[in-house]
């Protein structure tokens, strides 16, 4: 009976805590919240990344949780694409076609004995968590302003190969992981940007600049192209931006009311 009776007691006055922050309004105090966001970035490849891949994109969502020391952590899941593919991949069974002038596209022949135009793409998965703090500086409100914040990600990057109709067996299904340079690893992610959260939760948004520093290694015990195993270690670097739109979650004060 005691045991309940203390149990009853921790949850009233964790109650009693929570009533007591939503007490304070976003507007003139720094408040605890949780926030779900959704999230676009672009980065610039370096390093080894760069000899595979161009520019590219991700998009996804995100988690997070601001403190009332204005201290925050947040984890996301992006998908990460784009276009822009440098290494020759294939090159076993594709031939180049075309003319300096229109550019050389890889082609191959289908099962039905026409060429058909190989497409590649670059595709993959970020996943970071992050912990940072928001400097009061040109903020709106306490809750507002200029952001600093590191942590670690996941990042999984491959090439995705396409042929129209799939006419060409030996680069569908599993034939194609035999050509995609799987590679995946941890790595260290930095950030500086501009947090807003609106007075009314009207507008509410993340803007800033991202960089990352990530430690991958190939996943495929063998490639049909170069016939030798894709287990290099590698060091892929990202720099870009990202912008995020913000929907809070917490209990507003409630208003003054006056009675004459």
């Amino acid at each position: 009976m005691n045991s309940l009776r203390r149990l009853g007691v921790f949850f009233a006055c964790c109650l009693a805590w929570t009533q007591a922050l939503a007490q304070k309004s976003i507007e003139d105090s720094s408040i605890t919240f949780a926030q779900l966001g959704i999230v676009y970035g672009g980065a610039v490849p370096g390093g080894d990344l760069a000899d595979r891949f161009g520019y590219s994109s991700t998009v996804g969502g995100e988690v997070g949780l601001k403190l009332r020391n204005r201290f925050f952590a947040q984890v996301g899941c992006r998908f990460l694409f784009g276009n822009q593919v440098k290494e020759e991949i294939a090159g076993n069974i594709t031939s180049l076609q075309g003319t300096i002038e229109t550019g050389f596209t890889p082609m191959a022949i289908g099962t039905d004995g026409r060429w058909y135009e190989v497409r590649v793409y670059q595709r993959g998965l970020v996943i970071p968590l992050q912990f940072g703090y928001v400097l009061p500086i040109l903020g709106k409100n306490p809750n507002s302003g200029v952001y600093v914040e590191a942590g670690g990600q996941f990042l999984l990057h491959n090439v995705r190969i396409e042929v129209p109709g799939n006419a060409v067996p030996g680069l569908y299904g599993d034939y194609s992981k035999g050509y995609d340079r799987l590679a995946s690893g941890f790595g260290t992610t930095q950030g500086i940007g501009y947090r807003l959260h609106n007075n009314q939760r009207l507008i509410n948004f993340i803007a800033g600049f991202e960089f990352s520093q990530n430690f991958t290694q190939g996943r495929r015990d063998f490639q049909f192209d170069t016939g030798l195993p894709n287990k290099d270690k590698r060091l892929d670097l990202m720099w870009g931006f990202k912008v995020a739109w913000v929907f809070p979650i917490y209990q507003a004060a409630p208003e003054d009311v006056y009675y004459y």
